[in-house]
């Protein structure tokens, strides 16, 4: 019969093939496959097929829907680039230092803002009502203002019928004469595919050049209303519930319906349908470009499963959220009572964050993550009111600047911040080390597009006599955090946050400054003279509510050094010391693969490794001291008993070097399993453990 590890083994060894052979070859997005979608397109992901909240859905009809709030609608009239990315049409406020407006909506007891971001189409419809498809859908995608790391995100979604008695879709018509064509490198089976930058402008997603502009209407400059589109909703003459258009909307938690499809995304969209005439379609349908819609075409993603989902808006509001504490950590109040980041994925998800790492006996010698971040980074320190982070400056958008890059195992990522843990939240061995920093990235092909994905670079800190040279140059500025009168507990206030994790207010009432201006920034000390080739990677999620599972880590093995004095500035400085710091503990590690190790430091591999040579030394040892002294013994006549006790001596002395050769491997053996400077066990949650975690030369498919 197999051994338990056996099949451990054989199940790691089915992860890894799968891990190998699904690499994205480029198939067309459309028609969908669910297949497709998970292993073979530009982009693609496994969550696509077995994700918990996918979207489109199909919404129930409603005959007497709930009259709920009316959003605030602010968005502006600006210049606009039209780009057509081999799927979609997108239309996407340029940066001219103003804001592109927001969509604001008191929902579940709280108020959510969100910022403009760009407006794209679909012909027919994604979400359908009673099973019933639109001819076309309108989707404004918007990042979540206070949504921790920007992860995520809200989307304003309108249908469209065909009416041609009337004039149309007053926000269409001021475009639909300039639609761009499709890019002259179109995502079909090249493999290449194409993305944006930050500027809009479409990218190689293999050599990430900028590619000729034929898909972007750069003749296209007039100003665009976006506000036209809530005008042509309020206008709308197809339906009518007795309240105005505005108040009738379902609402529910999705992803985005385009690989990766990420679960990152709250959904707004209106019951009552807009107009457009067959002309407006008809121009739509040939830019966009996958086949007649009256024939099967378009470029829409069919409903999915809605699973243990709530739809509301027909009958039932959604239960008010609690504004809770974050630490200690506990899942039920990050599923739900955590203000606007609380989301069910925090307490159930499949690839939550963070994890425990098995200890390497023997580390794997991977190709070094390359690090391209810029010396002279403007960046704004703030204290967020859950840690102290480090955002790269970004324009009054949020549009990232050039801020440099990680690459690591062929995919690249735009630095976007740097944030601190005490204690670390991932452990080693199911030990906890006493600080740990992340980095968080985007990953660069998914700069400018409606899916992001990011990436994580990680690094321990253990306890040492030398100052750490990279917090020197913080640990004196960091924001400060308010002491609450009444006790002596440390904690922060925690304010108003843009969708940077930035608080809007320079300082917090009553306490000390929130936030530290510094011109230029070096990041690049963060990591010394680490060779970046030894590291953890694997799949999983943000380690802060939402829990958006959507995040590459790559976490270094060699832990950094910090003294005492400067850990207590940073403790003092981020608060929650009632709750032991500010950290997730591991969380279930599941099918994932986890690479880095060649060989894993269990108790068995490591006696296995120091016996051999211990046998053999110790072996050789003995025979050649007992051999020497039986010799003298009986070519010594008259000392016979004499030499005898010296063979018993030399004997014992042997013996005792074998029990202290065996004492020491135990001592190394705790060794390796207790970092230094720490004596705190890490929480089990369900945390994968060293017996039950995967390791191979191969990175986990965390986008298939």
């Amino acid at each position: 019969m197999p051994s338990q590890f056996g099949f451990q083994a054989a199940a790691c060894a089915g992860l890894v093939q799968l891990a190998q052979s699904a690499v994205p070859s480029g198939d067309p997005w459309y028609p969908y496959s669910s297949k497709h979608w998970a292993l073979d397109v530009t982009n693609a992901n496994y969550i696509c097929k077995e994700g918990t909240e996918q979207s489109p859905i199909d919404f129930p009809e409603c005959d007497s829907p709930l009259v709920r709030s009316e959003p605030t609608i602010t968005w502006q009239t600006k210049p606009a680039q039209l780009a057509n990315n081999g799927h979609t049409v997108q239309l996407t406020p340029k940066d001219d230092g103003n804001s592109n407006g927001k969509m604001v909506y008191p929902i579940a007891g709280i108020t959510k803002a969100y910022t403009l971001v760009q407006c794209h189409f679909h012909y027919g419809s994604e979400h359908q009502v009673g099973s019933r498809q639109f001819p076309f859908e309108t989707h404004c995608v918007h990042t979540l203002d206070g949504s921790d790391q920007a992860q995520r995100y809200g989307v304003f979604g309108a249908f469209f019928t065909i009416d041609n008695a009337g004039g149309g879709s007053s926000f269409l018509a001021q475009f639909e004469d300039d639609l761009p064509t499709k890019p002259t490198r179109r995502l079909r089976g090249a493999g290449e595919g194409v993305s944006f930058n930050v500027h809009g402008e479409p990218l190689s997603n293999v050599t990430k050049r900028r590619l000729a502009e034929s898909n972007v209407q750069t003749s296209f400059t007039s100003p665009v209303n976006f506000m036209k589109l809530v005008d042509d909703i309020k206008a709308s003459t197809g339906m009518s519930f007795g309240a105005p258009p505005m108040q009738h909307y379902w609402n529910y938690d999705g992803s985005f319906t385009t690989p990766p499809c990420t679960e990152a995304v709250d959904f707004y969209i209106y019951m009552v349908p807009v107009q457009m005439t067959q002309d407006q379609l008809n121009k739509f349908m040939v830019t966009i470009d996958w086949g007649n819609f009256n024939a099967g075409g378009g470029n829409f993603r069919p409903p999915q499963p809605l699973k243990t989902r709530s739809i509301y808006g027909c009958s039932m509001e959604p239960p008010a959220l609690e504004d809770g504490h974050w630490y200690p950590y506990e899942a039920s109040n990050w599923a739900d009572a955590v203000g606007l980041n609380s989301h069910r994925v925090c307490d159930g998800g499949s690839e939550q964050s963070p994890i425990d790492f098995a200890a390497c006996l023997k580390a794997e010698d991977q190709t070094a993550i390359e690090i391209s971040w810029t010396s002279n980074n403007a960046v704004t320190m703030s204290n967020n009111g859950h840690t102290v982070v480090i955002n790269v400056d970004k324009t009054a958008n949020g549009n990232s600047v050039n801020s440099g890059e990680m690459t690591a195992h062929g995919k690249a990522y735009r630095l976007l911040q740097c944030h601190f843990h005490w204690g670390s939240e991932h452990t080693v061995g199911g030990i906890q080390y006493p600080f740990e920093v992340h980095c968080v990235h985007q990953k660069s092909i998914t700069l400018g597009t409606e899916a992001p994905h990011y990436g994580v670079f990680g690094q321990f800190y253990e306890m040492g006599d030398t100052p750490n040279a990279w917090l020197t140059t913080l640990e004196d500025k960091l924001p400060s955090a308010r002491r609450l009168s009444e006790t002596s507990e440390i904690q922060v206030v925690a304010p108003k946050l843009n969708l940077f994790g930035q608080p809007m207010d320079r300082r917090l009432a009553g306490g000390g400054g929130v936030e530290e201006k510094m011109s230029t920034f070096d990041f690049k000390g963060l990591y010394g003279d680490n060779k970046l080739s030894q590291f953890w990677n694997y799949g999983g999620s943000f380690t802060t509510p939402p829990c958006t599972e959507a995040v590459d880590f790559y976490i270094m093995m060699q832990p950094a050094v910090m003294t005492t004095a400067q850990l207590a500035k940073f403790k003092v400085a981020i608060g929650w010391t009632t709750a032991g710091g500010n950290f997730r503990p591991p969380q279930p590690l599941g099918s994932r693969v986890v690479s880095g190790c060649a060989r894993i430091a269990t108790i068995v591999n490591m006696m296995n490794s120091q016996n051999t040579n211990l046998e053999s030394s110790i072996k050789q040892m003995i025979e050649e001291s007992v051999s020497t002294q039986m010799a003298n013994t009986l070519n010594d006549e008259q000392g016979a008993h004499g030499s005898m006790l010296i063979v018993l001596v030399v004997l014992g002395v042997l013996m005792m070097v074998v029990s202290l050769a065996v004492l020491g491997m135990t001592i190394e053996v705790v060794k390796r399993k207790q970092p230094a400077g720490s004596s705190v066990p890490a929480q089990s949650v369900g945390n994968g453990v060293q017996g039950s975690t995967c390791t191979s030369h191969t990175e986990a498919p965390t986008e298939l």
